[in-house]
């Protein structure tokens, strides 16, 4: 049976929620203190099929066809995020002084 409405990935995060929402619905405090998330199994085990599987099912054609557009847009959501990231930074560091005399 192919489902064609979501993709395989989009049923594993849609399955995780529930398993995630089944889990904290019971309110067990065994489960909520011994199911930890664990960084090197992430990157090392579960993120790189993720990654291989975009980078296999890429329909060459269709990328070379949009790669002006692909790499505008990585360099303008890069640049954009540069440009928050400074000027949050540079706002954050000039108020620095005044906000430990802030009360709330």
């Amino acid at each position: 049976m192919k489902i064609r409405c979501l993709h395989e990935t989009g049923i594993g995060i849609c399955v995780g929620l529930l398993v995630g929402l089944f889990i904290y619905i019971i309110d067990d405090t065994y489960y909520k203190n011994n199911l930890k998330f664990n960084e090197k199994i992430f990157f090392f085990y579960l993120l790189p099929p993720i990654i291989y599987s975009g980078a296999y099912n890429l329909r060459k054609r269709k990328f070379f066809k949009y790669f002006y557009y692909i790499n505008l847009y990585g360099l303008m959501s890069t640049l954009l995020s540069f440009g928050i990231t400074a000027g949050l930074t540079l706002l954050i560091s000039k108020a620095g002084n005044f906000i430990f005399f802030i009360r709330i």
